[in-house]
Order: structure tokens, then C-alpha cells, then sequence
């Protein structure tokens, strides 16, 4: 039987209830046009989304992201528990016990709820996921572009902001930026910036590959 996450009834997965792959509802989350948060398809979306709507409007957002933010982590760092969710052999029941025993009077019942409800329809082993796309989600909630910077040597805070403040123009009305720094030494020096969808290239590597095709 289907467990229902916030009035929304999941089916069961394909291999259990005999419908194709391709019957699965799809959500897209868009991030604008300016290269937010991109699109996020399939099942963890409609888990995501879901979980989205209930924090919205319980107005536990920050609260909800922060918890699932947590048990990400826990998720990386402790092979116990990342076993226990992809365990096939564990039944549905017992995961949905073990889920509402871990997180009740813990956590908001938004993230318990949202827990349970892949435990209850065979999905904890997508719970990674799940929390990417939630994430992904609160970044177009937000209006965050990602931009990751890649220099040959550790930038100064000050030659971030001023990339920072350089970027700001190319973005969308209300949108902001969240940037990330890379390490690449092979790019010799200058800098990669990666906006979105969009891609430039300053480095000298770059120059000096244009030089070599000159000659």
C-alpha cells in the first residue's frame, strides 16, 4: 500500500507495481533564467517538492533544510546508517519504525513525515537525492546562482568579492550569487568562472593554447 507524504499518494516502485519507468509524474524545478537551480526530474523531485510545500507553509523552510542538510551528513559519514537505507532486505515496516523512532520530538514532523513516507514506499535508498533536489529547490526559493571560480593558486577575499561584485551585473533582478573556489593548477594562472549554464575562460593555459594554434 502506498504511504501518502502530505496528502500526495506515491506509488510503489516499478519493479513492485508493474508500471513502466516512464509512467512516473516528472517535476521541474526552474532556477531562471539567470542559471539558478536547475532541473530537478522524477521521483525525489515530487518527494522534494512535497516536503517544499509542507515547510513552506508550516513556515519551518530554513528548519527543514537544515535537518535533512544534518542527516545528509550523517549519511556520508557514517557507514551504519548508509547501509541501513539501501538494505533491500529490511522490510518497509520496519524502516518506517526505525525512521519515526529516529526523528520524532527530533525533527520537524515535515522531515519525519517526508522519511517515513520513502521508507514506507521503498525509496530511503534515494534519500540523497531526495535532499539534493530539496536543495536545489531552496536555492530557486532563495534566487542563489551558483558560480564556482577556478584559479591556478588561492584567491584573497578581496580578489573573490571583486569577482563577486563583477558577476552581479549579469544577474537576473533579486537574483544573488553563491559562490564556490576551485584549485586547479593546470590552468597555470587567471581564472575559469563557471555561472549557471554559461562558461568563462580566462585563464592562461587558455591564452597559451590560442597562441600555439596562431602559430
Amino acid at each position: 500500500v502506498p504511504v501518502k507524504l502530505f496528502g500526495i499518494e506515491h506509488l510503489d516502485d516499478a519493479a513492485d507495481d508493474g508500471e513502466a519507468a516512464g509512467e512516473r509524474a516528472e517535476v521541474a524545478v526552474d532556477g531562471g533564467g539567470g542559471g539558478g537551480a536547475g532541473e530537478v526530474v522524477w521521483d525525489e523531485a515530487r518527494y522534494a517538492t512535497a516536503a517544499y510545500k509542507a515547510a513552506a507553509t508550516a513556515k519551518v523552510l530554513d528548519q527543514v533544510e537544515s535537518e535533512l542538510k544534518a542527516f545528509k551528513q550523517t549519511l556520508a559519514s557514517s557507514d551504519f546508517l548508509a547501509q541501513y537505507v539501501a538494505n533491500p532486505t529490511i522490510s518497509r515496516e520496519q524502516k518506517v519504525k526505525d525512521m519515526t523512532d529516529l526523528t520524532k520530538e527530533k525533527m520537524s514532523y515535515v522531515t519525519t513525515n517526508t522519511l517515513t513516507a520513502l521508507a514506507g514506499n521503498n525509496r530511503l535508498g534515494d534519500l540523497d537525492k531526495v535532499i539534493d533536489a530539496f536543495e536545489l529547490i531552496m536555492k530557486a526559493h532563495r534566487k542563489e546562482v551558483d558560480a564556482v571560480i577556478t584559479s591556478a593558486e588561492p584567491l584573497t577575499n578581496a580578489q573573490t568579492r571583486a569577482v563577486s561584485d563583477a558577476l552581479a551585473p549579469h544577474l537576473n533582478a533579486g537574483e544573488k550569487v553563491s559562490l564556490s573556489t576551485k584549485i586547479d593548477p593546470s590552468i597555470l594562472g587567471g581564472l575559469t568562472i563557471q555561472i549557471g549554464d554559461k562558461f568563462l575562460d580566462l585563464s592562461a593555459a587558455s591564452k597559451i593554447a590560442a597562441i600555439q594554434r596562431a602559430l
